[in-house]
């Protein structure tokens, strides 16, 4: 019988026939509780896609529907542009006419390039594989639910 790794062993007893019981609980301290309330606020990101130049082309191009492209902060592996875009995707879940991605720039040279890619956080937003528009810095967040808005009718 296996533990749960994310459940605290409270004690251990034996019973009349001599096997053990582990008796475990779920309650979670405040520290752990930090710990996942962080690690929820990371899987949160799992609304988007991870693309490179090699999966552009498949992934955003020829897709029908409003694609988003994140050019996130490169030195913040959670940073706050991505948290904040992945809330916003959270509320497309389910939406087929709506997508996410996320693009390293240090690793999408091409499409930096391509589409001039020079300020971040940058969104890039597509509409049946073409170009509509760029969202930047502060803009990013504050923006671009309504631009999808404008975008889906």
């Amino acid at each position: 019988m296996g533990v749960d790794p994310t459940t605290k062993i409270i004690g251990i007893t034996e019973t009349p026939d001599t096997t053990k019981t582990i008796e475990a609980t779920e309650a979670i301290e405040a520290t752990e509780a930090t710990e996942t309330t962080e690690t929820t606020a990371t899987t949160e990101t799992t609304a988007t896609t991870e693309i490179t130049d090699a999966t552009f082309e498949e992934e955003v191009l020829k897709v029908s529907g409003i694609v988003n492209v994140l050019f996130p902060e490169p030195t913040i592996s959670d940073s706050d542009s991505r948290i904040r875009v992945s809330e916003i995707a959270m509320t497309y879940e389910g939406n087929d006419r709506v997508k996410f991605a996320n693009m390293d720039l240090l690793h999408s040279l091409v499409t930096r390039d391509q589409y001039n890619v020079t300020t971040l956080p940058a969104i890039l937003m597509f509409k049946d594989g073409k170009f509509l528009s760029r969202l930047e810095g502060a803009e990013v967040v504050s923006s671009l639910a309504t631009k999808i808005e404008e975008n889906l009718g």
